[in-house]
């Protein structure tokens, strides 16, 4: 489904860590949310951005409400939070005609 609305990659998380596959990204949104701030900082290029749209534990979403801000103000990269929710189509097309509205 993502893939169908312009996503030029996507990850499952599942079957691919992409910590590890060095590769720099743009954009990212994860619906999972299950990493750490510096785990998004050393994949993104220069001025990327990442949005984490859910959380798998308390703790990362603690972390991130309290890292992401301090983050997001050195350099050029942008982490942030848009809460937890249920994707589906409708709404992963309206995120992205918002973001290519910004490019």
């Amino acid at each position: 489904m993502v893939h169908s609305i312009g996503a030029d990659h996507v990850i499952d998380y599942t079957k691919e860590d992409f910590t590890q596959n060095r590769q720099k990204y743009d954009f990212i949104l994860d619906v999972i949310g299950n990493r750490s701030v510096s785990d998004y900082k050393q994949v993104l290029n220069q001025k990327g951005n990442c949005v984490i749209v859910g959380f798998t534990s308390i703790g990362r979403l603690f972390q991130h409400m309290l890292f992401d801000p301090l983050f997001s103000k050195k350099g050029g990269k942008s982490i942030g939070l848009m809460g937890t929710s249920q994707p589906n189509k409708k709404d992963l097309i309206f995120l992205k005609d918002l973001i290519s509205l910004v490019k």
